[in-house]
């Protein structure tokens, strides 16, 4: 039998799925049946001149016109809730098919392009395109590793790998069956240490709707490989941050899956930049109060959280832990644990530095990161509470703070919604990202924690515009919110 092209392949299974017949499309598309044939079959493809028309036509028809079981299928499969939705998922898979297989056929001459291929160069935008395979839309499962020098990449290109592309990721699914680890080199002396841990912050921020692995090693210096388990691998040697030499693409399973378990090897935990935990595991296990406890504490706060909710109001809040599946942990735990971060940060030193869309934010939506889970504080509340951090400010003189108000970086739209606890001894993140409720990491590697205990440094010494260090000033800032939570208290009566 003739081998089809990746394009013909997933039209074939599409509409056998679905159950559309090939007359169905064709009175959708308003094209003889005999040009649907011919695109299934392999012989054909629609034509450049009318590939959008096309493809849309097919990916409504799909969906239109399909069985409810079929559907059913394709919805699970591409992780989405609706029809609207699944039609748009649809028409992105057709697309990276056509486009990869009129690649291959401008390449090699055929639709159906070779096992492996071999390129002595690529420059960066090739060499992501070409990882960017069509298998990756196939988000029901996938397991992927890659060895990257990500640091060592120009920033435009890193930006571009690791969907760090401004602001919060447009895709808001979660998809639990893509596993995504990726090995990265920390030991590069000439870190930029406000903008690279500004980079891995987001990146692990819109990673995290798949269950993403941050490990660090040596073997990632100068190298770009990235492989799909049993499905499609790429290598190559990063030179100068711009291009790859001697790259070679495969959709050789046995390829893939040799090179696969080659990094996998290498993915332990020591090697584990930041580790996952749930709220739960923090305060059964004693780690949120170790945090609590540990000297040194430096503190940044790109959102509003439970340390600063007062004693009246933490008793109010606490019956939506229950309501949000929060009851392994009993009263008597998260009371303690309130009381003691109450003492904390009356009594004893810690530098705080907030970001300035952390007080705007709250105050517009009264959200509050409550033991991570997010509550919405009525605007009464929101008095209660911003009052009672005005309070901690001006009474307990060991509290140095600081505020980032306005941009670190230009390079691209960051994400300023991250918190990060740092202290000499248990130090973790709170990425506050909306599609995974568990958005707690701990930091488990040196590497990281350097990084991180430098990035903080480096903005609590930073001598500009946008890091306010005056208490007077910040006080005055705090003020002007407490007006607008005032003024929209009035309003909404």
């Amino acid at each position: 039998m003739k081998q089809k092209n990746r394009f013909s392949n997933l039209l074939e299974h599409l509409m056998e799925v679905a159950d559309v017949k090939n007359y169905v499309l064709a009175n959708r598309l308003q094209y003889d049946v005999s040009y649907i044939s011919k695109w299934v079959s392999g012989r054909m493809l629609p034509s450049p001149k009318t590939e959008e028309t096309v493809l849309r036509g097919i990916s409504q028809c799909v969906v239109e016109d399909g069985s409810e079981d079929g559907l059913e299928v394709l919805l699970t499969d591409y992780q989405v809730v609706s029809k609207r939705d699944l039609q748009g998922a649809i028409y992105d898979h057709l697309m990276a098919e056509y486009i990869y297989v009129k690649d291959a056929q401008r390449d090699t001459g055929s639709t159906i392009a070779p096992k492996t291929l071999f390129f002595p160069k690529l420059t960066m935008p090739q060499y992501i395109a070409r990882m960017h395979h069509p298998v990756l839309r196939r988000v029901k499962s996938l397991d992927i590793v890659a060895l990257m020098d990500l640091m060592g990449m120009d920033r435009e290109y890193r930006l571009q790998i690791a969907s760090v592309d401004g602001g919060a990721a447009q895709d808001q699914w979660r998809y639990p069956d893509v596993h995504f680890s990726m090995i990265i080199d920390l030991t590069d002396p000439h870190l930029d240490y406000v903008y690279d841990t500004l980079f891995l912050l987001n990146m692990l921020t819109n990673m995290s709707r798949i269950d993403f692995q941050l490990y660090t090693a040596r073997q990632a210096y100068g190298r770009a490989v990235f492989t799909v388990k049993d499905e499609f691998a790429i290598t190559g040697m990063l030179m100068q941050g711009y291009q790859c030499m001697a790259v070679t693409v495969s959709e050789d399973p046995v390829n893939s899956a040799t090179l696969y378990r080659s990094i996998r090897s290498l993915c332990s935990r020591e090697r584990l930049l930041v580790r996952q935990v749930s709220m739960e595991e923090m305060l059964l296990g004693n780690d949120y109060a170790r945090s609590l406890i540990s000297p040194n504490q430096r503190l940044m706060y790109g959102h509003m959280t439970e340390h600063f909710v007062p004693d009246d109001l933490f008793e109010e809040l606490l019956p939506q832990l229950a309501e949000k599946g929060e009851s392994a942990v009993g009263y008597e735990q998260l009371k303690w644990s309130h009381t003691l971060a109450k003492r904390r940060f009356e009594e004893l030193p810690i530098r705080i530095l907030f970001y300035e869309p952390a007080f705007s934010d709250f105050a517009v939506t009264g959200e509050v990161d409550f033991y991570n889970v997010k509550v919405r504080l009525t605007p009464k509340q929101r008095l209660r509470y911003i009052r009672n951090l005005s309070e901690l400010l001006r009474n307990n003189e060991n509290l140095s703070v600081k505020l980032v108000y306005g941009a670190l970086i230009s390079d691209f739209q960051y994400n300023a919604d991250q918190c990060v606890f740092l202290t000499d001894g248990i130090s973790y993140l709170s990425l506050d990202e909306t599609v995974n409720r568990d958005s707690l990491r701990v930091v488990n590697h040196g590497d990281m924690k350097n990084m991180l205990e430098k990035f903080f440094e480096k903005l609590w010494g930073y001598e500009r515009e946008m890091v306010i260090s005056d208490r007077d000033a910040i006080i005055e800032y705090i003020e002007h919110i407490t007006q607008q939570i005032r003024m929209i208290s009035h309003l909404e009566g």
